[in-house]
């Protein structure tokens, strides 16, 4: 919980200092996309997206927001992540990456909630993601400019037709469980029905964790996470 809300102080400090800057970084300067730059499912499996043969996510260490050197302010960032030229040398001069597209990402409610916003609003901003196993389930900081897809060829133009959603939602059984741990869970069910964008709750997913059970597993929708019986492929963030 500390760690997360240290994490969540600094987004703060650096989107306070680079405030003008963002809001004044439009489609203008965003990749040049065919017809227009496609919307983001959040609910659906996110995986990383290249346009073209070099343009893709750029993703950073999070110490990045806490230097004070002007060249790696969140103007200069935003301002890389939105460049087409000699992008890739600018990413590596700053200490960040450019990961190529069709890497599956793993993003909280809250950063999820913010990837919406920043849509909607045409802009550019900070978001914090987990890719496993390249980073062993520790978060990492990628300047989000639209290079996320739900395409797992993450490639943009490949054809590419979204799942079915599910018509009805199955009822769970949790009755395996201890009754303690029902109690959590119906909390946390109760939370994100009140506050279905930005509800997280690192106590609960903690204590749940601790007893084997977690929340969604590789290869699900986000309409599909539920909570279980860990497995080897399931999300544990404790």
């Amino acid at each position: 919980m500390k760690e997360r809300l240290i994490k969540y102080f600094l987004v703060a400090i650096a989107l306070a200092s680079g405030i003008y800057w963002l809001s004044t970084l439009k489609s203008n300067n965003q990749p040049v996309y065919k017809d227009q730059k496609p919307q983001l499912d959040t609910s659906l499996p996110i995986y990383t997206q290249q346009v073209g043969d070099n343009h893709g996510a750029m993703v950073c260490p999070m110490e990045l927001l806490a230097n004070k050197n002007l060249s790696q302010s969140p103007k200069r960032l935003f301002e890389i992540a939105t460049s087409f030229t000699n992008r890739s040398e600018k990413i590596k001069e700053v200490g960040c990456q450019e990961w190529k597209g069709g890497l599956e990402v793993h993003i909280s409610d809250p950063d999820l909630a913010r990837i919406n916003q920043l849509q909607a609003e045409n802009k550019v901003g900070f978001i914090f993601f987990q890719h496993r196993p390249l980073n062993q389930g520790l978060d990492l900081l990628m300047v989000y400019s639209g290079d996320l897809t739900n395409n797992p060829s993450g490639k943009y133009g490949d054809p590419f037709t979204p799942p079915l959603r599910q018509s009805s939602e199955s009822k769970s059984d949790y009755s395996k469980f201890s009754i303690e741990n029902q109690e959590l869970i119906k909390k946390w069910l109760d939370g994100v029905r009140q506050n279905p964008e930005n509800y997280w709750d690192a106590d609960i997913r903690k204590k749940l964790n601790s007893a084997g059970i977690c929340f969604g597993m590789e290869g699900q929708s986000r309409a599909q996470y539920d909570w279980h019986q860990c497995t080897s492929k399931s999300f544990k963030d404790y």
